[in-house]
């Protein structure tokens, strides 16, 4: 479930830039939103790169800390040559549709849009692309919160501005603020921690974590870090670690995302779901969050709290796939044959499925001796 986009996309807050510019309307808002799902769905990464005004970016990552303009246009240059965030989330859509644009929304003053993405393995993130009127009028993107990440695009591009301002300016780190100033003092401690997660030698990680001053541990970066790595440790470091970044950034909508994968792991089913009722609260709601909780009650044997979950999917949102794919699933399970027979029928008429044949399928064995099995073939024959 929890695959996101390159680390090069890991984000975190900053102000709004303001260009003196009437504000974006709801119309704009919402045609720029279709327009770069449906470029997306199309494999199409320009409307989205486009709309992005990457020098606006850069400049939200540089701010506050003064360094010599070669290392400022050097820096820019280079992360220009490399940005293409849309062709990001194409290559991890693989050509499969899983870019939704939900709602426009307001959120500490900025306009945002909200979209939802599905990889075709199952993860879940949500990216909401703040907004502003250019210079030249044009509605823009200036940054990009992403969910699993905890952070604006701005901020992972900041910490990698930080050592080079540094480096250029010792006189820099005087000037900055509380933890980035130890994040600059500290930083192989910080990558060293992130390699050792990567290999997952996680025990190592979270000792290099226990050694950073206590000014440092808060920083968001290096929270998320631990925690995915207490997370597969698991018991008292996982609860320490939860209760560390719920203490340290009691307002960021990201956490219960990222909580959800670790409570299932734990077979703690009904707190993965009290995480995503908590989660569809902060992105306004989702009837896609209907359809998560209905597999996570169904992997936990709770088939009735299940169906009325899959139900409540595909009334908010009827032309969901997944939706009817899951009653389906447990229709099957509670072997409900009435059900199972008119879901089949409802998934091959509206979404275009060709049913193999089910004598072959193990799950199907209860249905197929069934006479809802008989009355639903004969059906398809009159077609």
């Amino acid at each position: 479930m929890r695959r996101s986009l390159p680390a090069l996309f890991a984000l975190a807050l900053l102000p709004p830039v303001c260009f003196g510019q009437t504000p974006v309307t709801e119309a704009e808002c919402q045609a720029l939103g279709v327009e770069i799902q449906e470029s997306i769905d199309a494999s199409d990464p320009s409307v989205l790169n486009g709309a992005v005004d990457l020098d606006a970016l850069l400049e939200r990552a540089m701010a506050g800390v003064e360094a010599p303009a070669k290392e400022r246009s050097d820096f820019k240059a280079g992360l220009t040559s490399t940005f293409d965030f849309g062709k990001a989330i194409c290559d991890t859509l693989q050509g499969n549709p899983g870019y939704s644009f939900l709602r426009t929304r307001k959120v500490d003053g900025t306009t945002r849009l909200l979209y939802r993405l599905i990889t075709p393995e199952g993860g879940l993130n949500y990216h909401e692309h703040i907004l502003t009127r250019s210079p030249e009028g044009k509605v823009r993107i200036i940054d990009t919160y992403i969910y699993l990440t905890a952070e604006t695009l701005s901020q992972t591009f900041r910490r990698s501005w930080l050592p080079v301002a540094a480096e250029a300016n010792r006189g820099a780190i005087d000037k900055l603020l509380g933890s980035e100033s130890e994040y600059i003092k500290h930083v192989d401690e910080i990558v060293r921690m992130s390699e050792l997660k990567q290999k997952g030698e996680d025990r190592a990680a979270m000792e290099v974590y226990a050694k950073l001053p206590a000014s440092l541990k808060p920083e968001k970066s290096v929270q998320i870090i631990r925690l995915s790595c207490a997370m597969r440790i698991g018991g008292k470091d996982y609860e320490g670690a939860i209760e560390d970044f719920r203490k340290f950034h009691p307002k960021d909508p990201a956490l219960d995302l990222i909580l959800i994968d670790g409570h299932v792991m734990a077979g703690k089913h009904a707190e993965a779901v009290a995480d995503i009722d908590r989660l569809d609260r902060n992105v306004g709601g989702d009837p896609y969050l209907d359809v998560l909780r209905a597999s996570i009650w169904m992997e936990g044997k709770d088939l009735d709290k299940a169906r009325d979950s899959a139900k409540r999917a595909t009334e908010k949102d009827p032309e969901s796939l997944q939706a009817w794919l899951v009653r389906l699933s447990i229709a099957l399970s509670r072997k409900d044959h009435a059900d199972t027979a008119s879901f089949l029928s409802k998934i091959e008429e509206d979404f275009g499925i060709e049913w193999k044949d089910l004598t072959e399928v193990p799950e199907y064995a209860d249905f197929v001796k069934s006479p809802e099995y008989e009355k639903w073939m004969e059906g398809r024959k009159g077609e």
